[in-house]
């Protein structure tokens, strides 16, 4: 699985055909912008309406839910920070070191059996290193939300949902060194908690379901329809209960807005933070990565100038893959 997760293919050129107008140009530049191809594709393209407005009382019942749920421990804002700022690895494990449940679930990952390692990782140091800040992030988030987690039953699958999470915010670090002004580590926590809204909706669908194969609206609308609200919604609750820094709640209220619409749809200090997840979460399906959405819609033709290399040469970029495997080797 990992070969034809990460055995990249040749990028094939497009050909740039002789156009007639300016907007015509612009459409022809987004489409080579935003191409990708890597010789792997697991999601299907498809189009982003905006969905109609939550379905009275959905809010209300879903915050009648929230009203007991713990607000996220303190070793969130203590790694996150410590992350931010480029601590090392050794100050890092210091953090973690204090609190024996992170420290156990970190010892878990690494010694998960798709790593292969030579022998048993035991110290927490070593273990950091060997994760990676990236993936440890991820594995920071799912130890604080595990309450969360496990209250409700899941129509989700919680493992994909939190790998697909830790990829998008990954790749939205690397993506973010393309876009001028676009803040990494705003981009990696929006990453990480774009979807948390989906953890929400366990709470208010009991039944699995799959989304629609080939939708003519795509699955925002689906949501609504299913849920009464859609993930977008449900996760602004939630950050808005854990008292969530304000461009980490706007982060999540944006991050499909690329799809929906142009750019000035967006505020402008959040935008190149949003486009770097958006784009993030396009690779992110696009590698197999979908978390129970599979639908890869394109970012709209203005959001093209602000990327300063073509998609598809990101997504050769050597990290892509280290970093994706780390992600996908790990157990929780």
């Amino acid at each position: 699985m990992l070969t034809r997760l990460f055995n990249l293919g040749k990028k094939k050129n497009i050909p740039h055909q002789k156009q007639q107008s300016t907007t015509s140009r612009a459409a022809v530049s987004a489409a080579e912008i935003f191409h990708v191809d890597t010789g792997v594709c697991h999601g299907i393209p498809a189009n982003l309406t905006k969905p109609d407005p939550p379905r009275e009382g959905i809010l209300e019942h879903f915050r009648d839910h929230m009203k007991d749920i713990p607000s996220l421990p303190t070793i969130w804002s203590e790694t996150q920070e410590s992350l931010d700022r480029g601590a090392s690895a050794c100050f890092v494990a210091d953090i973690i070191r204090k609190y024996e449940g992170l420290a156990t679930a970190v010892l878990k990952a690494v010694n998960s059996k798709n790593f292969n390692n030579d022998k048993e990782i035991d110290d927490i140091n070593q273990a950091i290193v060997r994760l990676g800040f990236p993936a440890l992030r991820g594995i920071v988030v799912n130890y604080c939300t595990g309450n969360l987690s496990n209250r409700w039953r899941s129509p989700f699958s919680i493992q994909s949902l939190w790998k697909h999470s830790m990829a998008v915010s990954t790749l939205s670090t690397i993506v973010a060194k393309y876009i001028r002004g676009c803040d990494a580590g705003l981009a990696s926590t929006i990453g990480l908690l774009h979807d948390i809204g989906r953890l929400g909706l366990n709470s208010i669908c009991q039944d699995r379901f799959r989304y629609p194969p080939v939708p003519e609206e795509g699955f925002l609308s689906f949501e609504r329809e299913h849920f009464g609200c859609t993930h977008v919604e449900a996760g602004i609750l939630i950050a808005e209960c854990w008292r969530l820094p304000s461009t980490v709640q706007q982060g999540i209220r944006f991050h499909h807005h690329p799809g929906l619409g142009d750019i000035n749809a967006i505020p402008d200090d959040i935008r190149e933070e949003v486009l770097a997840v958006y784009l993030a979460d396009f690779l992110a399906i696009h590698f197999g990565f979908g978390g129970g959405n599979k639908l890869l819609v394109k970012p709209h033709a203005s959001f093209a100038p602000m990327l300063r290399e073509p998609l598809n040469k990101i997504a050769h970029v050597k990290a892509v893959s280290k970093e994706l495997w780390r992600i996908y080797a790990i157990d929780f």
